[in-house]
């Protein structure tokens, strides 16, 4: 009897930071999404308010980002997993959220940008293209650490497996080449 009433509340503990992991998770896709429509409304000619709406948002989703990053961190030092579990999650949601911080700089950058050149600002066809590729990478990549994370993973006792198919580090790979190859063609024009 006494070990059903000390298991209770470490099922209770455990499912909360769950649930605190889950929402965690669900605000860096959001983050992920304003991210998608920023790039589309920057290689579209999107308005400067619509930039400026959209650097906005995703700073409001960094902020509940790391608040529930926070509270999944001070949870997981108090609480006790099975062997493995805490280790293996921290570090994948700190690439998730340094990720996410990049792409903040990057809609802040198109925010400001689009200020400097209004209605005049004009992305080469010939880039819009591979620009999307390399932003849908990116994409990909978060998307790839949010699923490895998912707490359903954990509540099935399967051990975590950041990466999946591909791999998180192939997506990185396919990046840093996309963003070699623009590089190289922006300074060949």
């Amino acid at each position: 009897m006494d070990t059903q009433f000390h298991s209770a509340p470490a099922l209770a503990s455990r499912r909360s930071l769950e649930n605190d992991l889950d929402r965690l998770l669900d605000a860096a896709a959001e983050a992920t999404a304003v991210f998608r429509a920023a790039v589309e409304a920057y290689l579209t000619a999107g308005s400067e308010s619509a930039c400026w709406s959209l650097a906005q948002r995703i700073s409001t989703q960094m902020c509940t980002v790391d608040e529930l990053q926070q509270r999944f961190a001070t949870g997981t030092r108090d609480a006790t997993f099975e062997s493995g579990t805490r280790p293996g999650m921290i570090e994948p949601l700190n690439a998730v959220t340094g990720l996410l911080r990049e792409m903040r700089r990057q809609i802040t950058a198109f925010a400001v940008e689009s200020g400097f050149s209004g209605d005049t600002r004009e992305i080469p066809s010939y880039l819009v293209t591979d620009l999307q590729e390399l932003s849908e990478t990116v994409c990909a990549a978060v998307d790839e650490l949010i699923e490895g994370c998912r707490p359903c993973m954990l509540l099935w006792g399967q051990p975590m497996c950041v990466g999946g198919d591909l791999g998180v580090s192939w997506y990185e790979s396919q990046a840093d080449r996309r963003s070699m190859q623009l590089i190289k063609q922006i300074l060949a024009d």
